[in-house]
Order: C-alpha cells, then sequence, then structure tokens
C-alpha cells in the first residue's frame, strides 16, 4: 500500500479531516493571536501619546510658573535698583545742600561744654562774665561741612550695604 492508497481508506480520510481542521485551527489561532497583538500595540501607543500629552501639559505648566516667578524676580529686583537710585540721588542732593549751608555759615557745629581743667577740650576766646565758665566753642566752618560731608558718605553707604541686602534677600525668595 502506497501512501496515496492510504488516503483513500477510512481511516486516512478522517486523518486527513483531522490534519485540516488542526490546520485551521492552527491558522485560526495565528491569525487571532496577530489581531490581539495589533490591537495591544494600537492600545499602547494611544495610552503613550495621552501620557506625553500630560507630561507636556505638566511642562508647560511648571515652564510658565517659573518664568513667571523669574520674571517677578526680574521686576523686584529692578524696583530695588530704582529705589536705590532715587534714595542715592535724594541723598547726595541733601549732601549737597548740607555742606553748601555749612561753608555758608547756616549750619554749626558746637562742642558741648567740658570740664575746664580738660586740656584737650578747645579754648574759646575769654569767658564771659555770666556763666560758669565752661562754654561750648564752635567748630570752624571747613570742618563742620567736612564732617556734613563725611556723615552723608556714610548715610550712603547705609543705604547701599541696604540695597544690596534686598537684592540677596529677593535671591532668596523661592
Amino acid at each position: 500500500m502506497t501512501i496515496l492508497a492510504f488516503f483513500d481508506t477510512t481511516l486516512g480520510k478522517w486523518l486527513l479531516i483531522a490534519l485540516a481542521v488542526i490546520a485551521a485551527l492552527f491558522a485560526g489561532a495565528v491569525y487571532e493571536r496577530e489581531q490581539q497583538r495589533e490591537k495591544d500595540v494600537a492600545e499602547f501607543a494611544k495610552e503613550r501619546a495621552a501620557q506625553a500629552k500630560v507630561n507636556q501639559d505638566a511642562i508647560a505648566a511648571l515652564d510658565a510658573k517659573y518664568r513667571k516667578a523669574e520674571q517677578d524676580h526680574q521686576a523686584a529686583v529692578t524696583q530695588i535698583g530704582v529705589d536705590y537710585a532715587q534714595k542715592l540721588a535724594d541723598a547726595t542732593d541733601q549732601r549737597n545742600k548740607d555742606v553748601a549751608a555749612a561753608r555758608a555759615g547756616a549750619l554749626k557745629l558746637r562742642i558741648p561744654p567740658g570740664n575746664p581743667n580738660d586740656s584737650s577740650a578747645p579754648k574759646t576766646g575769654g569767658s564771659s562774665g555770666g556763666g560758669n565758665g565752661a562754654e561750648g566753642g564752635e567748630l570752624p566752618q571747613q570742618i563742620t561741612s567736612d564732617l556734613y560731608a563725611l556723615a552723608d558718605d556714610a548715610d550712603q553707604v547705609a543705604k547701599q550695604l541696604s540695597a544690596c541686602q534686598a537684592v540677596i534677600t529677593a535671591d532668596r525668595l523661592p
């Protein structure tokens, strides 16, 4: 009996039918598996696109938040600079007025009366007969104007330090 003759028998026919059914089931399983894989890939791509959109929105929100914070910080530092420039101009004007007034004799500094036995106290002309003998003296105009200029310089340094501290404080704020 040849192989072809075997398939002419009832057993051979059933075997061929069984092989055809097995092949069809196998082909159906492969087809179903491929369809499921394509469906899973499409679903994964959709989820990934949705997550990418969420991530982009979060990044955009954070970017906007920090850009706003940066702009607010820049505005604060600029305002500190403007305030400092105005205070410096005001202080310079006041200094110039004080020094000019001291040189003109309108502002005078006096030395308080001290111990008449103190040799370091400046000697003023004679004592008038009606006092206790210890009168204060007046500083010369040049020294008065120099002291006003020095005091105004110290005020400017203090204002500059305050402005620097304000910038540092603004830098440290979130």
